[in-house]
């Protein structure tokens, strides 16, 4: 069975208690407690709002996407994704973020500089198994949304 800590934290009203702390005590009560890990072992992702979509002349599958993220930042992303669209509210790894031992900097993808990645469920540790088939393998789209909102702290990606 899987337990979110934050959700332990707030179900049993503890307050200052180390991850750790909370394993040990739940295995002194005779509840094994086989693994614990971060849920999205990733820093940096930046909400984003698709400005302009274009294929890549260069390239059969490549899609160009313009987005403009927190404070006003502007990027070219590079997507295989079939479903970007301009107007779109997503989710995207930017230069200096980081995707476990992954750090994303610009990277020229067919003639054109990408800046980035678009986040999918799984990117952002959902596993793979639970992810619905017709999300597998897509960006994860959003309402509309501020730009300047930490996504990690907002879709309480900061858990155990």
């Amino acid at each position: 069975m899987v337990f979110s800590y934050k959700t332990l934290h707030k179900l049993a009203n503890l307050k200052n208690i180390s991850i750790k702390e909370m394993v040990e005590a739940i295995n002194s009560i005779g509840f094994e407690v086989e693994n614990y890990y971060k849920f999205a072992d990733v820093e940096g992702i930046k909400l984003c709002h698709v400005l302009k979509t274009y294929k890549n002349p260069n390239a059969d599958r490549l899609t160009v996407c313009e987005v403009e993220y927190g404070n006003g930042h502007k990027a070219i992303i590079q997507t295989t994704a079939t479903n970007m669209q301009a107007g779109q509210y997503v989710m995207s790894f930017v230069p200096g973020s980081r995707s476990k031992d992954l750090i994303f900097s610009p990277r020229k993808m067919q003639g054109i500089v990408s800046e980035g990645m678009f986040v999918g469920l799984s990117e952002i540790g959902f596993d793979k198994e639970i992810i619905p088939q017709e999300f597998d393998d897509q960006i994860f789209q959003l309402e509309e949304i501020d730009l300047n909102l930490d996504p990690i702290t907002y879709f309480d990606l900061d858990d155990w």
